[in-house]
């Protein structure tokens, strides 16, 4: 990692970077290997990725799970504010559920810890109503 990625929001811009390519030596070297995702709403009857995700393989348990049941079309990060362990960005996403093809246009913040330059924590804080409608078929465009 280069000095610039030190900043915390650098850090950010490169793991969204990272999880838009696919690429996994890209997505590692913006994550810890103790990573946390905590994606908060209902358990995973009711949005699979739900729950809480531990260490570099369970991050991409999260993001596979993602993948299997949801396309996203786009996601847009509105505002990101920091200070040197933490940021917490603002994003707006608009989703197809794979399952239903229903679509949903979504705001969530994520708030993430930063450690030596890369991310330790990744929580999610959803609307899980609107994105449990779509993916269980109640709600759509």
């Amino acid at each position: 990692m280069n000095d610039v990625s030190l900043d915390p929001k650098a850090v950010i811009e490169e793991f969204y970077a990272a999880l838009v390519s696919g690429d996994p030596i890209e997505i590692r070297m913006v994550v810890d290997k103790d990573i946390i995702v905590d994606y908060y709403g209902p358990e995973s009857f009711f949005l699979p990725w739900a729950g809480t995700w531990l260490g570099y393989d369970g991050f991409l348990d999260f993001l596979n799970t993602i993948a299997e049941h949801v396309e996203m079309i786009s996601v847009t990060t509105e505002k990101a504010i920091g200070d040197k362990e933490h940021v917490v960005t603002v994003v707006e996403s608009h989703w197809r559920m794979r399952v239903t093809g229903h679509e949903v246009l979504t705001k969530s913040a994520n708030i993430f810890t930063i450690r030596d330059g890369r991310v330790l924590r990744y929580e999610i804080i959803a609307d899980t109503a609107s994105l449990g409608a779509a993916y269980h078929g109640e709600l759509g465009f």
